[in-house]
């Protein structure tokens, strides 16, 4: 069975693809964080966790910086 020149080049381009597959630190997912509440409460700061888990932050449109005119630098 002779090697042809198009056959060799597509199994030369599919090597980079097989060793991205095959490597193990793909293979390997990281496990879901899972934490209480109250673990958070002690990992985070307060203003952290607030905005984090009670959707604490400003109301839109109501920064003072959006209306700011005067130009940058």
């Amino acid at each position: 069975m002779p090697l042809h020149r198009r056959s060799l080049l597509a199994a030369f381009s599919a090597l980079p693809l097989i060793s991205v597959f095959a490597s193990p630190a793909l293979a390997a997912r990281p496990a879901r964080l899972v934490k209480s509440p109250e673990e958070w409460r002690t990992l985070l700061q307060a203003d952290a966790y607030a905005v984090l888990f009670e959707e604490a932050t400003e109301r839109p449109f109501t920064s003072p910086l959006n209306d700011e005119k005067r130009s940058g630098t």
